[in-house]
């Protein structure tokens, strides 16, 4: 039970990050990208300590929650770090054989946005991105 209890407070822990993420592409849209990066690396961290604590199963499926894709999703677009990048973008695609489509589109949306931030040189509208994948929905 212990356990449950911890995993249940890491996967709050990762979706207060999120918001503070989605508070920051969305209240500041005109800073720079990354600059919610602390916060996007915080996610990550939880993301590892939940793999630790769920043992092997954790290697191929997510957390038991239908909100999980979001934290990492928020996380692979605002962490600066290029291997943190792609360590989420691995999590997203194994997830994605196990766990359903969700997974698979997030992995698409992220590297879509990846790519419209890059031309950009700055934060874009998600919303935009997210209408271009399956209809809108993405997660």
């Amino acid at each position: 039970m212990a356990g449950r209890v911890r995993s249940t407070w890491l996967v709050l822990l990762a979706l207060y990050n999120t918001v503070e993420i989605s508070f920051s592409r969305n209240l500041h849209a005109g800073e720079l990208r990354h600059s919610a990066d602390a916060f996007a690396v915080r996610i990550i961290q939880v993301a590892q300590k939940l793999d630790v604590l769920r043992g092997e199963a954790s290697l191929s499926t997510p957390p038991p929650t239908k909100i999980w894709p979001l934290p990492l999703v928020m996380a692979a677009i605002e962490v600066r770090d290029p291997i943190y990048r792609e360590w989420v973008l691995h999590k997203l695609e194994i997830y994605g054989g196990t766990a359903g489509q969700q997974y698979t589109l997030a992995k698409v949306f992220v590297k879509r946005l990846w790519e419209r931030e890059e031309e950009a040189g700055r934060r874009v509208d998600c919303a935009g991105v997210i209408a271009e994948i399956n209809d809108g929905m993405v997660l």
